[in-house]
């Protein structure tokens, strides 16, 4: 599937957005640049959720079911910024291959 870069900018935008959410923040270029402290911040509250719950396992599953999504949300991105930067990469070296033709 050859996917465009528009396309790939949409998806990367609604990703984006979803691990924002969270309270995510995002370089100039895309990079996550409060990575550390996010994962902080979540590791902290799914072992808040789980002390909470104490061994009520309908409140553990809730607990492990909302760190899972955020990791979700977090591949998710991750993904899809690994497949703009790599198409990005593919556009450039397009790019020089014409330059280096007309040559």
């Amino acid at each position: 599937m050859n996917i465009t870069k528009a396309e790939i900018e949409q998806y990367l935008a609604t990703d984006k957005s979803a691990l924002a959410q969270y309270g995510a923040t995002f370089g100039e270029h895309g990079e996550i640049t409060n990575y550390d402290a996010l994962m902080d911040q979540e590791i902290a509250k799914y072992n808040a959720a789980i002390e909470k719950a104490g061994t009520n396992e309908k409140a553990q599953e809730d607990a492990e079911k909302a760190y899972d999504l955020f990791i979700k949300a977090l591949e998710n991105y991750e993904g899809t910024y690994s497949a703009y930067l790599d198409k990005l990469a593919t556009i450039q070296d397009l790019q020089n291959e014409k330059i280096d033709k007309e040559l």
